[in-house]
Parts: structure tokens; C-alpha cells; sequence
């Protein structure tokens, strides 16, 4: 989606604005115009993305979307991701959209406070909770996925899978 979007006026600094603005009085709103990420990386020539972070207070999902080509042709190396349970993610899952980018060719790891945990292809519902954050690394960038996967915490979660991506 390219245009206008309201979100809530919030204090400079302030984390939780958003596109909520169900509860929001008209004076509390500001529009904002709004690109994809494919639209932005033709618009400004760009071949590649290393690193891009992701934190949109909820609609990460439409980031997805708006980023599908980017996603599908690998020029997005590495991205990390919040997961909350609010906004888009009331309509999508975390399982759901980790399957999406495990078939575009993402390996994704929740960033667990002493190391990561594979997801992709692991999944257990204790994933599922209220807030998580993600890093997903192309599958065709070998080097790099070895170097992420050699920060990988094994035997956390009883049962999921142990082997080396």
C-alpha cells in the first residue's frame, strides 16, 4: 500500500504509536504517507539490504506483504522483527507468517536473551506467546546463515530440532 495512513500523535521518542486509532479523537491523529518497501528500494535504486529492523508496533504482517518482492528475489539479507499480539497480528499467527517466509527461503530464530532458537521448520506452540523478537536470514547467503546459526542455543525446547541449519 502507497498512501496516506492515520496514526496517533504521540510525543517524539514514544514507542507505542501505531495505527490503532479506534479509541483516538480526531485532534489525536496525524496523517502520514506511507510506501512499501518494494516501492522504496525502486524509487532510491536499491539493489540490496543488508540489515533492515522491523518494529511497527504490531503490523509487521503488512511490512511483509509490502515487501514481497524484496522478500522473494533475497534482497533483503538479514531483517529482525517484533512480534506482538496486537494490530495485524490479531489476524495472521507468528507460525503462520515464519511459514510464509520458511517457503520464500528465510531461516527465522526467536533472539532469546542468551542466544537464538530455530523456528523455522521447528516449530512448538511454546513459540506462541504474548511478545517475541525474530531475525530471519536468506537461505542464500551461506556465510552469514552459518555465522547467525553459530549463535543458536540447542536443547532449550525439549523435543525441537538440534541439527546445524
Amino acid at each position: 500500500y502507497d498512501g496516506k495512513v492515520l496514526f496517533k500523535k504521540c510525543n517524539p521518542g514514544n514507542e507505542v504509536c501505531s495505527l490503532d486509532v479506534s479509541k483516538t479523537t480526531n485532534d489525536g491523529k496525524v496523517e502520514i504517507g506511507v510506501v512499501t518497501l518494494d516501492h522504496f528500494a525502486d524509487e532510491h535504486n536499491l539493489s540490496r539490504i543488508d540489515v533492515l529492523k522491523i518494529d511497527t508496533e504490531g503490523y509487521e504482517p503488512f511490512v511483509f506483504q509490502g515487501a514481497k518482492r524484496l522478500l522473494e528475489e533475497h534482497r533483503i539479507r538479514l531483517f529482525i522483527f517484533e512480534h506482538l499480539k496486537t494490530g495485524a497480528w490479531l489476524n495472521t499467527s507468528l507460525q503462520t507468517e515464519v511459514s510464509k517466509l520458511t517457503k520464500l527461503g528465510y531461516i527465522c530464530y526467536i533472539i532469546g536473551k542468551t542466544g537464538m532458537i530455530l523456528v523455522t521448520n521447528c516449530w512448538s506452540d511454546k513459540f506462541d506467546v504474548q511478545h517475541n523478537n525474530l531475525l530471519c536470514v536468506s537461505s542464500r547467503d551461506g556465510a552469514l546463515l552459518n555465522s547467525i546459526d553459530q549463535m543458536r542455543l540447542n536443547g532449550t525446547v525439549s523435543g525441537i530440532c538440534e541439527e546445524r541449519v
